[in-house]
C-alpha cells in the first residue's frame, strides 16, 4: 500500500474509533489504527532522510501521526498483557484482576486522544504529501541507500541483543526490524516481496519476547508463583528467534542478499545520498561533481581517495561549518566514517578542492 492508501486507512479507522468501545478486547480498531499510523510514520521518517528538501514537511507528518499513535499505546499494551495472561496463566485470577484494573482509565485516555486528533489537518496532508512521496520514491539510489542503512542499524541492534539478551536490547532490535520491514514495504516493494516472510517472522518472535518481558516484570511484583510459565515461554521464543535469525541461510543473511551488498553498489548509493545532502546545502550538482573530480585529480599520483575524502569532496563547495554539521547526520554512515568526513573537510586536500572550484 502507498502512503496515500495508509493515510486514507488511518482516516477511516479514526472515524470508526470515534464511536467504538475502545475498552473491548475483541475490538481490533485500536490495533488496526496504530498499525496504519505506524506505517505513515515509518514512511515519513524514511522519506525525511532522502527527500531532504522537504524534510520539515515529512517530520511534521510523522509528528502528527505520533500524537494519536502514542495516545492509543498504553491501552493497546494493557490489552495485549491481558491476552497473554489468559493464555499462559489462566488460573491466576489475581494477576488478571491487576492487569484489567486500569483498562477503563486507559480507554478514557485513548478516547480523549482520538477526539483530540486534528482530522482537518490530516485531510490536508492527504492531498499534499502523497505527490511529494511519489517524486521521492522515483530516486532509487537514495532508496537503496535508505534500505541498506536501515538494515545496518537493525543488524547492529541484533548483534548487541544476542550478546546481552536483555529485554531492552531485544526490544530495540524489534523496533529496528519493524522499521526495516516497513521501509522496504513502502519504498522498495520488489525487494520486500523477497524478504517479507523472514522479516515478519523475526518481528513476530521479537514482539512476543517483548510482551513476555513486560508481563514478567508485572507478575514478579503481583504474583511471583505465576512466573515459571512466562519465563518458559520467553526462553522458547528466544530460542526460536535465534534459530531462524542467525547463520548462513538465516533471516539476516536472506535479507542482506536481497539488498545492495556489493561494495561498489553500496558506495554508489551512498555517493548519491551525499550528493543529495550537498544539494540541500545549496551546492548544485555540477559544482559537487566538479569538486569530486578535482579531488580525484589531486590525489591520482599519490594515493587512492578514501570514501570519507570522496564524500567530503562532494560537500566541499558548501561553507565549512555547514558541511561539517551535515556530516554529523549522514544516514547509514558509521560514527567513525562521519568523524573522518568532518576531519577531511578541514584537510589541505579539501581546501585545495575549494580553491579549484572557486
Amino acid at each position: 500500500m502507498s502512503l496515500h492508501d495508509w493515510m486514507i486507512e488511518a482516516q477511516a479507522l479514526h472515524a470508526r474509533a470515534l464511536s467504538a468501545d475502545l475498552a473491548a478486547a475483541d475490538d481490533e480498531v485500536v490495533h488496526d489504527l496504530r498499525v496504519a499510523l505506524r506505517r505513515c510514520r515509518s514512511l515519513a521518517q524514511g522519506l525525511a532522510a532522502v527527500d531532504i528538501a522537504n524534510v520539515a514537511l515529512w517530520k511534521d507528518l510523522a509528528r502528527h501521526a505520533k500524537g494519536l499513535f502514542d495516545g492509543l499505546g498504553a491501552l493497546r499494551d494493557a490489552q495485549v498483557m491481558s491476552e497473554w495472561a489468559i493464555k499462559l496463566i489462566p488460573s491466576h485470577a489475581g494477576v488478571r484482576a491487576h492487569l484489567d484494573a486500569p483498562l477503563p482509565a486507559l480507554a478514557q485516555a485513548a478516547r480523549e486522544a482520538v477526539h483530540a486528533f486534528d482530522v482537518v489537518a490530516w485531510e490536508e496532508r492527504i492531498c499534499t504529501m502523497p505527490p511529494l512521496a511519489g517524486r521521492a520514491l522515483s530516486r532509487r539510489p537514495l532508496l537503496l541507500h535508505l534500505a541498506r542503512a536501515r538494515f545496518d542499524e537493525a543488524r547492529a541492534l541484533h548483534v548487541f541483543a544476542m550478546r546481552h539478551r536483555s529485554p531492552e536490547s531485544l526490544h530495540a532490535t524489534r523496533i529496528g526490524v519493524k522499521r526495516l520491514r516497513y521501509t522496504l514495504e513502502s519504498v522498495l516493494p520488489s525487494i520486500h516481496d523477497v524478504v517479507a516472510k523472514p522479516l515478519k517472522h523475526m518481528q513476530e518472535e521479537l514482539g512476543d519476547l517483548h510482551d513476555l518481558d513486560v508481563l514478567a516484570a508485572v507478575v514478579a511484583v503481583v504474583d511471583a508463583e505465576a512466573l515459571p510459565p512466562i519465563l518458559a515461554a520467553r526462553a522458547e521464543r528466544l530460542a526460536a528467534y535465534k534459530d531462524m535469525a542467525v547463520g548462513r541461510g538465516g533471516c539476516w543473511f536472506v535479507v542482506l542478499r536481497a539488498l545492495p551488498h556489493d561494495d561498489a553498489v553500496v558506495f554508489r548509493c551512498r555517493r548519491a545520498f551525499v550528493l543529495a545532502v550537498a544539494l540541500s546545502l545549496g551546492v548544485d550538482g555540477r559544482s559537487a561533481r566538479r569538486a569530486e573530480r578535482a579531488a580525484l585529480a589531486l590525489t591520482r599520483d599519490t594515493r587512492t581517495l578514501t570514501t570519507a575524502e570522496r564524500c567530503a569532496a562532494l560537500l566541499a563547495p558548501a561553507k565549512t561549518k555547514v558541511a561539517r554539521r551535515a556530516a554529523r547526520s549522514l544516514l547509514g554512515f558509521d560514527d567513525d566514517v562521519k568523524n573522518e568526513i568532518r576531519v577531511a573537510l578541514r584537510s589541505p586536500l579539501i581546501e585545495a578542492v575549494r580553491a579549484f572550484v572557486g
